[in-house]
């Protein structure tokens, strides 16, 4: 795997206040803890640019019964995270 980064870190420091990996995770967990998906979790990896903590979210396929429930499980990562202002999007995978 190769990772590029798009933000200049010399002339940006935009990412500089945002709170450490194991903090942003336990704000996340803590946000997601009533969705029933949330302890299927396999991985979350973050991003940080722009000024925001970007999240993917890795979950197994067989946590969603259809298209709809994947869609709909989508959305309810991505509502509980709104609340904290350091997270940008929030993307979720299934494998």
């Amino acid at each position: 795997m190769v990772h590029i980064d798009p933000e200049d870190d010399e002339s940006s420091a935009a990412c500089s206040k945002l709170p450490e990996r194991t903090e942003v995770l336990r704000r996340l967990h803590a946000q997601w803890q009533d969705i029933a998906a949330a302890p299927r979790i396999e991985d979350v990896t973050l991003h940080y640019l722009d000024g925001k903590v970007h999240v993917e979210v890795l979950l197994p396929l067989r946590v969603a019964e259809s298209l709809e429930q994947a869609r709909e499980l989508s959305l309810a990562f991505r509502r509980a995270a709104a609340d904290l202002p350091e997270i940008g999007a929030v993307d979720v995978h299934f494998h």
